[in-house]
């Protein structure tokens, strides 16, 4: 986050999208995760206690490219062992500023890992494709946490429908009528 004005700046990210990427990468193993008051039992990063460095690449106006290859550069220089790199872009890994420097990182011995983007799930829309980045994308999946919310008006007319959603549901009060 950067707010040239009041002379501030700081790797942290605006979102918290990098954030977010970082503990699902090295969070530290907890025995319970409570979310909204349901406990979702033990959870940990993918490789715990592991150590983060994050390289600040995009700004309110955008992800460049320059940016980008500095941020693996630099990377490479800091010794680091995995780089996750979150951010679409790169479809063409031979011709690409920073799928080149990912083959840069290849060939230091660093491991890159990269999204691949948000354009899909139709033919040819995976970003990252060089065949020294490890490209993940997001599937699509049937598992899902749902509920029940009925509404009930004074009348006695009720209506019920089904979502989704992460938290045990909202207990009935007191004197409410029972789902039809």
């Amino acid at each position: 986050y950067c707010d040239l004005g009041a002379g501030v700046c700081s790797a942290r990210d605006a979102d918290g999208h990098g954030t977010h990427t970082s503990t699902t990468a090295v969070g530290s193993y907890v025995t319970s995760a409570p979310v909204l008051g349901v406990d979702r039992g033990p959870i940990s990063g993918v490789a715990p206690g592991a150590s983060v460095i994050m390289y600040r690449v995009c700004s309110e106006g955008g992800c460049y490219g320059s940016d980008s290859v500095a941020a693996v550069q630099q990377a490479i220089a800091d010794g680091v062992d995995v780089i996750n790199f979150s951010i679409s872009g790169g479809s063409d890994a031979y011709t690409d500023a920073v799928e080149l420097a990912f083959l840069d990182a290849y060939k230091a011995g660093v491991s890159v890992s990269a999204s691949a983007g948000n354009e899909g799930p139709g033919n040819g829309t995976a970003n990252h494709a060089g065949p020294w980045v490890t490209t993940v994308a997001a599937p699509t999946s049937d598992r899902s946490f749902s509920s029940t919310l009925t509404l009930a008006a004074a009348d006695g007319a009720t209506f019920s429908t089904v979502g989704a959603t992460i938290t045990a549901g909202v207990p009935a009060p007191p004197g409410a009528l029972p789902p039809p």
